[in-house]
C-alpha cells in the first residue's frame, strides 16, 4: 500500500510541475487535453491491471479478496492517470500519438495473444487468457513507442495537431 501512494504522489508531482512551467495563463481549452489523458491514462491502466490479474491468475496466484487488488498491482491506474495529464500539459499531441500507438498495439496484442494463447494454455481459457495478456503488452509497447515517437518536423500552427483543437468556452451568469 505504501508503494501505491508512493506513486501517486509522484504522480501528482509530476501533473504539478508540468503546470508550473506555464508561462501562458491556463484557458479551459488548455485543460481539455490533460483532462482526457489522465482519463484515457487511468482507463488504461485499469485495463493493464486487468492483464497483471489475469497474468497472475495463470500462474496459480488468485484474488481472494478485493483488498488483493488494492496493490502494486493498481499502480497502473495512478502511473496511466499521472502521465496522460502530462502528456496532455506537456506535448498535446504526443498524447495524441500515444493514444493510437496503445491502440494499435492492442489490437495487435490481443490478435497475437488468442494464437499464443491458445497454443500454450489448454481450452477455453487459454484463448481468452492469451488475448487479455497480449493486449496488456501490447497496449504497454504502444505507448511507450506513442511516447518516444519523435513528433513530426513542422511543429508550427498548420500541423494537424494545430487544426484538431477546437475552440471552447464556457459563459457563466451570476
Amino acid at each position: 500500500m505504501a508503494h501505491t501512494r508512493f506513486l501517486a504522489i509522484v504522480c501528482a508531482a509530476l501533473a504539478l510541475c508540468a503546470g508550473a512551467g506555464q508561462t501562458r495563463p491556463l484557458s479551459a481549452q488548455r485543460l481539455v487535453a490533460p483532462a482526457l489523458g489522465g482519463v484515457a491514462g487511468a482507463a488504461s491502466g485499469g485495463f493493464l491491471t486487468l492483464t497483471i490479474v489475469v497474468a497472475e491468475s495463470r500462474a496459480g496466484h488468485y484474488l481472494h479478496d478485493p483488498k488483493d487488488l488494492f496493490g502494486w498491482q493498481s499502480a497502473p491506474v495512478l502511473i496511466g492517470g499521472g502521465t496522460g495529464v502530462a502528456l496532455g500539459f506537456l506535448d498535446p499531441g504526443r498524447l495524441v500519438r500515444t493514444v493510437i500507438g496503445g491502440t494499435a498495439g492492442t489490437l495487435l496484442g490481443v490478435a497475437t495473444g488468442l494464437v499464443i494463447g491458445r497454443v500454450v494454455w489448454e481450452p477455453p481459457e487459454g484463448k481468452w487468457a492469451g488475448g487479455a495478456i497480449g493486449s496488456g503488452v501490447g497496449l504497454v509497447a504502444g505507448c511507450v513507442i506513442g511516447i518516444l515517437w519523435p513528433a513530426p518536423e513542422s511543429n508550427n500552427k498548420d500541423s494537424a495537431v494545430a487544426r484538431m483543437q477546437v475552440p471552447l468556452g464556457i459563459t457563466l451568469h451570476f
